[in-house]
């Protein structure tokens, strides 16, 4: 509202003097300045651990991902809990935050009861994925979408999986890894980590669409750690773009998927997404398609990283000790099975 009126004064021709231009861009600035100053909060007063917030909006952003991206995001914390304890302030994304380190703490994160301590995650993540993502829920809520996922990631839920899954793996190896002098692992486990999670998750094991849904992914991606400034040329204006298109083929897949199921040629197990279609209360009320977009999402990026940095660090490792290496291929020519 306050944009639209500002827009309308200066295409009044009755204010367009130099005098009038002035006093209404002081006014704009102070605007600005008051909503800047209010929207990170100091913390005076309050009971916050020692740190710094950093600049208005930014914070310790810069400094964060410029540590993310080297792979010393280690370093970034250990620094400030030298100087300011196990527990310190700082500002992320434009998310006035907490960090909490070590053993004690994440005792008392993980074994709080949802009354001292609920999910929040930074404000680009919700942006990006959802509100309705398990990791933005508290209460009966996160119960209920907790209780819709678990359902489907049970060890003997899952284990029909493993046949699917090796079969993947030995598909790429095949055709990325075997007969190459070189390769480059770190894009490698990316992708076939990504092609075992959009089989397991939606179905989709064609291999043209994977990789414009990974292209989208990884645009998707950089918007989440960014700060959520919808500007052009942002990364996160690209994130939301990239969401809205990756949103898009998940709606069109769970349109076919839902007329699969009413027809019997799909079943409720085959992967995340018939699960959650599939999924009743004791109300008999489903997953809205809100809820099921916004949680295969949160899924894709919960498995993303954490899984190809242990493939890497895996085949680092076996190129880094070739004994342990030429044990592991004699015990599977012994034993292929």
């Amino acid at each position: 509202m306050m944009e639209l009126v500002i827009y309308k004064v200066f295409l009044n021709p009755q204010y367009t003097s130099p005098l009038y231009l002035v006093l209404y861009s002081s006014l704009i600035a102070s605007l600005l300045l008051v909503l800047i100053t209010n929207t990170v909060k100091t913390g005076k007063g309050k009971n916050l651990p020692p740190g710094r917030l950093g600049l208005p909006i930014i914070g310790e952003t810069f400094s964060f991902l410029k540590a993310y991206k080297y792979h010393k995001g280690t370093e970034w914390i250990s620094e400030r809990v030298a100087k300011y304890g196990p527990v310190f302030k700082t500002s992320l994304m434009s998310c006035p935050t907490v960090v909490v380190t070590g053993a004690a703490g994440n005792r008392f994160l993980l074994e709080n009861d949802c009354n001292s301590v609920i999910n929040k995650q930074v404000m680009s993540l919700a942006k990006i994925v959802g509100e309705n993502n398990l990791l933005e829920l508290a209460g009966e809520e996160h119960k209920r979408i907790r209780g819709a996922l678990m359902q489907f990631l049970k060890p003997e839920a899952l284990q029909k999986f493993v046949g699917r899954m090796d079969s993947l793996v030995r598909q790429h190896l095949v055709d990325c890894w075997e007969g190459k002098e070189t390769v480059t692992v770190i894009p490698l486990a990316k992708e076939i980590t990504f092609q075992v999670s959009c089989d397991w998750l939606f179905g989709l094991n064609g291999k043209e669409e994977m990789k414009k849904v990974l292209r989208d992914f990884i645009e998707l991606l950089h918007g989440v750690w960014s700060l959520p400034l919808n500007l052009p040329g942002t990364s996160f204006r690209g994130g939301l773009k990239a969401n809205s298109r990756i949103r898009r083929r998940l709606t069109s897949y769970c349109e076919v998927r839902r007329r699969e199921l009413q027809q019997g040629i799909a079943s409720p197990g085959q992967d995340l997404m018939s699960c959650m279609l599939s999924m009743r209360d004791e109300n008999n009320k489903g997953l809205t398609e809100g809820e099921i977009l916004d949680n295969l999402l949160v899924s894709m990026l919960a498995g993303d990283e954490t899984t190809s940095i242990l493939l890497v660090n895996m085949v680092r490792m076996l190129a880094l000790h070739p004994n342990i290496r030429e044990n592991i291929y004699k015990g599977i020519i012994s034993n292929p099975y």
